[in-house]
């Protein structure tokens, strides 16, 4: 059995790996042609998904279902995602599998009308709590740095709101994300 480095309520522990915690973590490099808009394609090397589960880079950046791709399939086994966009020949597309998707906590809020200020606190969406720094945050696929990008509001163990070191605009996506296992 192997053993893998895991935040357990916000501390970082050795853990061992079992069969459901299995990673995938694959790339694939676009070929000629590129990958046109809403073309099916299948994970490389035979990477099956159910959904949250499921993380998919381009060029490093963290992409969105809904959003940048779609699943394919009813599952609870999927093999394949269609994306929203051109994929040009040469880019490099990373899958990545981990975790129990019946527990992973992924949600995205869009920026309303007038941003948000430098240091006001923002309340994770439905109602979700966690333990330091085991949320991860993206602005628009872009990972941000706890401490540095945003800080954790509250005292204690449990915390239900984050604040941003700098302004936030309209529009803009945030992604909180917790890779629970």
């Amino acid at each position: 059995m192997a053993k893998a480095l895991r935040l357990i309520n916000g501390v970082p522990r050795m853990a061992e790996v079992t069969g459901a915690d299995t990673i995938y973590d694959e790339t694939l490099v676009v070929g000629v042609g590129g990958i046109l808009v809403g073309a099916d394609v299948t994970l490389p090397l035979g990477g099956t998904y159910e959904s949250k589960d499921l993380e998919i880079y381009l060029g490093g950046q963290f992409l969105e279902p809904g959003l940048d791709y779609n699943y394919i399939g009813a599952g609870p086994t999927r093999t394949q995602v269609e994306f929203t966009e051109l994929l040009l020949e040469g880019e490099r597309v990373r899958f990545r599998i981990e975790g129990d998707p019946d527990i992973i906590y992924d949600e995205t809020v869009v920026v309303g009308a007038g941003g948000i200020t430098t240091g006001t606190p923002v309340n994770l969406p439905s109602g979700k709590s966690y333990f330091g720094y085991e949320l991860e945050v993206y602005l628009n696929g872009q990972f941000l740095e706890p401490g540095i990008d945003f800080e954790i509001e509250g005292t204690g163990d449990s915390h239900t709101q984050v604040s941003f070191t700098f302004d936030l605009n309209e529009n803009e996506r945030v992604r909180f994300r917790i890779d629970a296992f």
